[in-house]
């Protein structure tokens, strides 16, 4: 880490010349080889030396460097007016000198004064060094390490320029002592510390090194060792097996969790991380066979359901708790700034309801309509076959305009499979369908999404990726199943066997909220083999199809539950992901009124938060 952005010290000969030590200059940066944090700034006492000028590290620029580390050892250049003097050993950057520029690489030993003894760091022998400022630094590796100043001028500047700049110094990272480091202790640490609450840390087994770490430390085990932040540990992390889970379930500010744990001492009445990982592997989907009609994972299978929790992002709302439990111990702890994200998606799984069927289809579609006895769809078909109706799903215009109204950075999945019972869409060979397409990869992001008989079938799926990635002349990375059908790991798996890295299916179609408890992205974690992937899952909150088609809420109904969702990710700031369609805001049939709502919605999202 740089210690200075632009202006750092520079330590010239300063044998004969330590009146240059105030001197700064716009050159390399001095690095202390790990991060560090402004721990203290205070005056020291004035002391005189009269010896050659000498570091406690020996530091001898141009020249040998020998180190001054016993107790009591002087630095045996003659005359000098205090010896140094040592309590303990501490871990320091070392450092380097080319040119008169210190760089750390490494840890070394010390001299370290346990009880302030007011001893000169240098001294010289014919000049007098006054030790006059004193700048004290923590590593993030919890060793400290400070820097004297000769004059009061020299202190003043590079505290005032070290204010100017901020940020210059970065905090240091927390420990976090574990009884075992393992794969899932990995993960779910990276998440819920490192990506949503914005906290650097590192892992530990040692408790030697735990114990004598100064700066901001968790210990994550099954017993409490002192008076440390604990939070108490169950078994699902340190295994590598999937089992039935057996775990207590909390109420906890206004949520509830699993994984109760008991004892004095914890920061919260559950465990955190087991909580989290429970949730965001869907672990529980690796062991129930209950599917629906159409092969998915029932969402009233779940625990979040069951417990009346699914439409609350859990795992950040816990998050943020443990994170306030931190920062009131660790008041100098910075915590990631929440901010909220808005990400529009439409599923095309029928560009058009009557264009560009292809003969044998429209011919079909027409006597079905005769069979029915729908003679107002006879019309329809008929006046948009003609040209003289705008066809029903065709409202790709509406989309463009409430893009650019909004600023909206929306995604497009594109069905391209072939024609099935449940893959109805227009016929990727068809030279008006890849029109419409390159239009939209004109607007926006375009990816996958894999037909209804794709499920499983990799080789289907390749061949459909190739043809949609061959119309927008560049490689696919997104992907969202047709029907919402996954079965996990089975499609995940696949997607990341054909180069896919971000999938935006996980959600429930007959349920609105967080099918994972989270509301931002995260990385799948493959249970079946144990071990995090590169795929990256994007969970979506709400679908136009469930609030119509399975909650059969009216557009009011729709629109309320929408802004619930909505104000839930805002107080986390998370990441909203709604899913409609462009039949939907073609607005006809059952569908009327449903692009008034989602303007609505938008105008609802993007509005500036209340002071």
């Amino acid at each position: 880490m740089n210690l200075v952005d632009d202006v750092d010290l520079v330590l010239p000969d300063l044998r004969w010349n330590p009146h240059l030590f105030h001197q700064t200059a716009d050159v390399i940066h001095r690095v202390v080889g790990s991060s560090v944090q402004l721990v203290n700034v205070e005056r020291g006492v004035v002391v005189e030396g009269t010896a050659r000028l000498a570091f406690v590290a020996g530091l001898k620029v141009l020249g040998g460097v020998e180190a001054v580390d016993g107790l009591g050892h002087d630095t045996g250049t003659g005359g000098l007016a205090h010896a140094t003097r040592t309590a303990k050993q501490e871990g320091l950057c070392q450092s380097v000198v080319a040119d008169g520029i210190l760089q750390g690489v490494g840890d070394g030993a010390l001299t370290h004064d346990g009880v302030e003894g007011h001893r000169p760091v240098f001294s010289c022998g014919y000049d007098k060094i006054f030790h006059i400022g004193k700048l004290w630094f923590q590593t993030d590796k919890g060793t400290t390490f400070r820097c004297y100043f000769r004059e009061v001028a020299t202190f003043i500047r590079f505290f005032a320029f070290c204010i100017e700049n901020r940020p210059i110094f970065v905090p240091m990272k927390m420990l976090v002592l574990v009884p075992k480091v393992t794969g899932r202790v990995m993960y779910v640490f990276d998440l819920v510390l490192e990506q949503l609450l914005g906290i650097e840390y590192d892992l530990t087994t040692d408790f030697e090194q735990f114990n004598t770490f100064e700066g901001s430390k968790l210990h994550y085990g099954m017993q409490r060792l002192g008076d440390e932040p604990f939070v108490k540990a169950v078994d699902i992390l340190f295994e590598r097996h999937i089992h039935e889970q057996s775990f207590r379930t909390v109420e906890f500010e206004g949520t509830m969790a699993p994984y109760a744990v008991y004892g004095q001492g914890n920061l919260l009445p559950f465990d955190v991380f087991a909580a989290s990982f429970f949730l965001v592997s869907r672990y529980e989907e690796y062991l129930s066979q209950v599917r629906d009609q159409y092969g998915r994972f029932r969402a009233e299978s779940t625990w979040m359901f069951e417990n009346g929790m699914m439409q609350k992002p859990l795992v950040n709302i816990w998050a943020l708790a443990l994170g306030n439990k931190l920062k009131a111990i660790y008041p100098n702890l910075k915590l990631k700034q929440l901010k909220f994200t808005f990400v529009p998606t439409y599923d095309v799984d029928a560009a058009w309801a009557y264009k560009c069927k292809g003969l044998y289809r429209t011919l079909g579609g027409f006597v079905k309509d005769l069979t029915s006895g729908d003679r107002e769809r006879i019309r329809e078909r008929h006046q948009v076959l003609r040209g003289k109706r705008k066809d029903p799903f065709d409202s790709f215009d509406f989309q463009f305009e409430l893009q650019k109204e909004f600023k909206l950075k929306p995604i497009y999945f594109i069905l391209c499979g072939d024609y099935d019972t449940n893959d109805k869409n227009i016929s990727i060979r068809k030279p008006a369908f890849q029109a419409l397409i390159k239009r939209l990869g004109d607007y926006a992001d375009v990816g996958i999404h894999p037909s209804f008989s794709s499920y499983l079938d990799v080789d289907k799926l390749r061949m459909e990726i190739d043809s949609l990635s061959e119309v927008l002349h560049r490689p696919l990375t997104k992907s969202r199943q047709h029907f919402l059908r996954m079965n996990l790991p089975r499609s995940y798996q696949k997607l990341i066997e054909l180069d896919i890295s971000d999938d935006y299916t996980m959600g429930f179609a007959s349920q609105a909220g967080f099918r994972a408890g989270i509301a931002d992205t995260f990385r799948f974690y493959d249970l079946e083999n144990d071990m995090v992937t590169n795929l990256r899952v994007h969970p979506f909150a709400l679908m136009d199809g469930t609030m119509r088609d399975y909650l059969n809420l009216d557009v009011e109904a729709s629109f309320a539950l929408a802004t619930q969702l909505v104000d839930g990710v805002k107080a986390v700031g998370g990441t909203f992901i709604y899913l409609t369609h462009n039949e939907t805001l073609g607005g006809e049939k059952r569908w009327v009124g449903w692009p008034e709502m989602y303007r609505q919605l938008l105008e609802y999202i993007t509005k500036a938060p209340e002071p």
